[in-house]
């Protein structure tokens, strides 16, 4: 009997790593790298684009991966390599090439334990938890984007090495427990291991599977202003001190903290679907705040939302697909979403990146961001409408 409790840990810890520690982690660290001189401003921006990379290519293939190495085995491994990558960035004055290899292996960890790690526990726990376990899994993105907020930057401020070397350590202990965790995992995975057998889907699975995927790809790309340039917004367009720019990246990691729970209770409020559609519709109003309004409560309720959305629609899209897939073909959808959703980001990034240095100001690629997100909305109500057409059928013939 596989221990639950043991599973949502790791399955939290995993995603703690995953988003949090191994990707946001660099967010607060990379004003203070080019500051402390470590790199310049463009290398460093390299190197943020190294680990959208990495999250690609990890992407692409963890689930491939997963029909040769167990699962269990690829979610250890992934946790130690990304928290090597972490201790081996603390070391200053090496070849530039060697941080990009760092930060794509970086990259590359924290996907495939996205992707592995919440469906593996999903199919060891009993069908009636697993929207909870999906809460607590995906919370793990909040807990790594506070530490990242509120502790990293301090260690950092004293030394940039001293950053990436409590993120390192901080990395390896949650890595000992998730190896702990999957300890007591590994009899049943060897004897009760299985290939996916082909399923053939329905159309209108297939239509509820690609509107998910779809608004999930397209909140990637929605949010990279608030992800990526939200700090550099304030200080350079509003002209505000790092101190205010701080505390608005505070907020948008307390929303993180909660967004998986508020995900959970707008599930129990209004069902998947519908709770699915108005987060979309409340993310595209998020991000439209700063287009209009900069006054330190606009900027922080815009930061909190953003923070509070981006972790609930991470687990209502992961529950969506399962509940249209169940739990045994859960694992290959949501490699898909992942894979779509980096690419997304990725290109997004670039794309983003592109207007900026071709004086295509910040507020500009707000409102970019709030138009896609409204398309997202828009699939996200494509999927609300089906689903709810099914039900009545069913109930029709019954």
């Amino acid at each position: 009997m596989q221990n639950t409790s043991r599973l949502f840990w790791v399955a939290f810890l995993s995603t703690c790593l995953g988003i949090g520690l191994f990707r946001f982690s660099y967010t607060s660290l990379m004003p203070l790298l080019v500051e402390q001189k470590w790199f310049t401003a463009s290398f460093a921006s390299y190197l943020s684009s190294a680990n959208l990379l990495g999250y690609l290519i990890g992407a692409l293939l963890a689930h491939p991966a997963s029909r040769y190495i167990q699962d269990r085995k690829l979610i250890i491994i992934n946790a130690f390599v990304g928290s090597l990558s972490l201790l081996l960035c603390a070391i200053q004055g090496l070849p530039e090439f060697l941080y990009i290899v760092f930060r794509l292996f970086s990259g590359i960890a924290g996907a495939t334990l996205m992707v592995l790690a919440p469906s593996y526990a999903l199919r060891r726990v009993a069908p009636e938890i697993r929207q909870k376990l999906s809460m607590v899994a995906f919370s793990g993105i909040g807990a790594g984007v506070v530490i990242s907020t509120f502790i990293v930057p301090y260690a950092a401020q004293i030394n940039v090495g001293l950053g990436w070397l409590f993120l390192g350590i901080l990395s390896l202990v949650f890595s000992l427990l998730i190896f702990i965790g999957l300890l007591d995992q590994q009899a049943r995975t060897v004897t009760n291991y299985s290939y996916e057998p082909t399923v053939l889907l329905q159309p209108k699975q297939i239509q509820m599977v690609v509107l998910v995927i779809a608004a999930y790809a397209l909140s990637a790309i929605a949010y990279i202003p608030h992800s990526l340039f939200w700090i550099d917004f304030i200080k350079s367009e509003l002209h505000q001190t790092i101190h205010f720019a701080n505390q608005q990246w505070a907020f948008y990691g307390i929303g993180s903290m909660l967004g998986a729970v508020f995900a959970f209770y707008c599930v129990k409020h209004w069902q998947l679907a519908g709770a699915l559609w108005r987060c979309y519709l409340l993310y595209s109003l998020a991000i439209f705040i700063p287009v209009y309004l900069h006054s330190f409560y606009s900027l922080a309720l815009s930061s909190f939302l953003t923070g509070l959305l981006n972790p609930a629609v991470v687990s209502l899209s992961s529950s969506a697909l399962l509940t249209i897939l169940g739990a045994q073909h859960h694992q290959s959808a949501w490699s898909m979403a992942t894979a779509a959703f980096a690419t997304a980001q990725l290109l997004g990034g670039l794309f983003m990146s592109f207007l900026h240095t071709h004086h295509i100001d910040y507020t500009n690629l707000f409102f970019l961001g709030a138009i896609i997100m409204s398309v997202g909305f828009v699939c996200s109500t494509c999927f609300y409408i089906i689903q709810k057409v099914n039900l009545t059928q069913l109930e029709g013939k019954n």
